[in-house]
């Protein structure tokens, strides 16, 4: 059977047109699926969807490194055009094929239930609007990768002023809040124009496949079994009893140490305990090259993992002009690696996403090297575990950030960022954060919720603010936003996963739950946490989110008491750890 080869360098893979790829899909789709030769035709496949993944995650970065190369855009868009189109064509087909021959792949249970899904969405009148809706989606890349201000005479991007959000001088703190603030209202009206085109073609694409709204084919698209609304719901609804108390306390405490009468925005950021912002590095050189014996304690394969990468050049993590915003994980599975983006400026939140970054890379090499993965559509896990990877690692890290000679390996010369104070406050910091990001993830979720089942209604962008400001109040109560209003009301603009990755946020909320079950193992059996994380890692796909949960040793919870076992004891911890402050 004609299978195309999958040692391919990437220049070879970024040369290939559709007339190279053509024959391939041609012999599959022409070739009859018998017992005999079922598992040879699902590799040929998987050996194509490899090639194209690659490729299509190759031209994405390179438009995201420099939102101004024209060049990447074009060959990025033929791409889509050219190739993704027609190869979505050809996976309907081959999928159809797939099903009418009633055979079932050893091990391969899920996978036909995505097959059956993502063939029930399908429909050709969907396949150039969604390639146009995700060429349009990356305007916001080309909106906020151009926010800039003027500082000392010098154009800085919006995030190289994220280091003086946390400085001790209030008036310094807000003045550059505002600088921020402003920069990104100014695109208002770019951004509401924008989104309104992403909803108009995002609900043609769900009456298109004949649903409801475009939640229901999201929720579909996403391979969402294990849960439904209803369960998001009461998710928030936990959030709001539960966590949302425990963060205002951490928030009065907060603004108590401060000394100020209320909490202002650019008073949330500042570190209060110790009267000075963490500074865990000067050079990303020193972030490297420290973070490799944080990863080592963890499990020495990950320090491999990490200095392999670093090697290869195989992550992009510091911030410059004209480059996208935010941060993420892709892989290269033809090559065998993935490739990570982020935009760090020198923050303990920079660490800290460096570590969650390094989560989904270990998970890639974890089941691209031990698990037992046929095929590669049984490769990448649900989204909510690739998020306990992420974020577990943040948890698992947390006591390896203080200075100490390396040991064992002795790979780098030192790990470890801060002394035996600023480990503490480091400590303390990463764990209310976690608090006070699940309340503002159900700010996200939920405003999501409303949009895509309200469509009407949030093509009118003034709807839009006030939801999200009916939500913000609900849910992050605790700052004084008078003055600011529409800057408050326009956060919805702020957040990337709005505009580029519609509905995948949930699934930090919901991985959020299951790193700390992962941190609180880990507090009684350190090596068995990490054992029985990685156990799960290795399994990518092959299995659902309820059995990968529970691989880990953690379950998935959508009710109060489980999240208070949860919040009770980040609180104890912070608290503790405050006493020795």
């Amino acid at each position: 059977m004609l299978s195309i080869t999958t040692e391919l360098t990437a220049q070879e893979l970024l040369s290939l047109s559709w007339d190279d790829l053509k024959p391939y899909y041609q012999a599959l789709e022409n070739t009859r699926i018998s017992p005999e030769n079922l598992s040879e035709w699902l590799g040929a496949w998987s050996n194509l969807i490899m090639v194209v993944t690659e490729i299509n995650n190759r031209h994405y970065i390179n438009t995201t490194r420099n939102t101004t190369d024209i060049k990447a855009k074009e060959a990025f868009k033929r791409f889509l055009d050219t190739i993704q189109v027609n190869v979505k064509a050809f996976d309907q087909r081959l999928t159809e094929d797939l099903l009418t021959s009633q055979l079932v792949p050893p091990g391969f249970e899920l996978g036909l239930l995505n097959l059956r899904t993502r063939a029930a969405l399908f429909t050709e009148r969907n396949l150039s609007l969604l390639n146009d809706q995700y060429v349009t989606a990356t305007e916001y890349d080309e909106i906020a990768g151009s926010q800039t201000v003027e500082l000392d005479g010098a154009e800085k991007t919006v995030a190289e002023l994220q280091p003086l959000l946390v400085s001790t001088d209030r008036d310094e703190r807000e003045q550059m809040w505002r600088a921020s603030a402003e920069r990104q209202l100014a695109d208002r009206a770019a951004l509401n124009e924008l989104w309104v085109r992403l909803m108009e073609m995002r609900n043609r694409i769900a009456i298109n496949a004949g649903l409801k709204n475009f939640r229901e084919y999201r929720w579909l698209e996403l391979y969402r079994f294990a849960y439904t609304p209803e369960d998001c719901h009461r998710y928030h609804d936990a959030i709001e009893a539960v966590v949302v108390p425990a963060v205002s306390q951490l928030m009065e405490e907060h603004r108590q140490r401060l000394g100020v009468e209320k909490l202002r925005p650019w008073d949330l950021l500042v570190e209060s305990l110790s009267g000075q912002p963490l500074k865990p590095y000067e050079t990303p050189q020193e972030l490297e090259e420290k973070i490799v014996g944080v990863f080592e304690k963890i499990h020495p394969d990950f320090a491999r993992y990490f200095e392999h990468m670093r090697a290869a050049d195989l992550f992009d993590l510091h911030n410059r002009n004209n480059k996208a915003p935010g941060g993420y994980t892709l892989e290269y599975p033809v090559s065998g690696d993935p490739f990570s983006f982020l935009n760090c400026v020198g923050l303990h939140s920079d660490l800290m996403a460096v570590l969650h970054e390094g989560g989904h890379c270990f998970h890639f090499y974890d089941t691209f090297k031990f698990g037992n993965i046929q095929y590669y559509q049984q490769f990448n896990p649900p989204i909510e575990f690739a998020e306990v990877a992420a974020m577990g690692m943040e948890l698992l890290a947390l006591s390896h950030l203080g200075k100490e000679k390396a040991r064992l390996t002795g790979r780098a010369k030192s790990s470890g960022f801060y002394d035996a104070a600023e480990h503490r406050i480091a400590e303390i910091q990463a764990l209310r954060t976690i608090l006070a990001f699940l309340p503002f993830m159900s700010v996200v979720d939920l405003f999501q919720h409303w949009a895509y089942t309200h469509p009407a209604a949030a093509c009118e962008p003034a709807n839009c603010d006030q939801v999200w400001s009916e939500l913000w109040d609900r849910f992050l109560p605790d700052a004084d936003w008078s003055g600011f209003e529409d800057i408050k009301a326009t956060g919805w603009h702020r957040k990337i996963h709005i505009f580029s990755d519609p509905f995948y946020y949930i699934e930090y909320g919901l991985a959020q739950t299951g790193a700390l079950q992962v941190w609180l193992n880990s507090q009684h059996d350190y090596k068995g946490a990490v054992k029985s994380l990685r156990t799960a890692l290795a399994l990518g796909g092959s299995v659902g989110l309820q059995e990968l949960f529970a691989t880990a040793g953690i379950q998935l919870a959508f009710e109060r008491e489980p999240l208070q076992v949860l919040v009770d004891a980040v609180m104890e911890r912070i608290e503790n750890l405050t006493a020795q402050i």
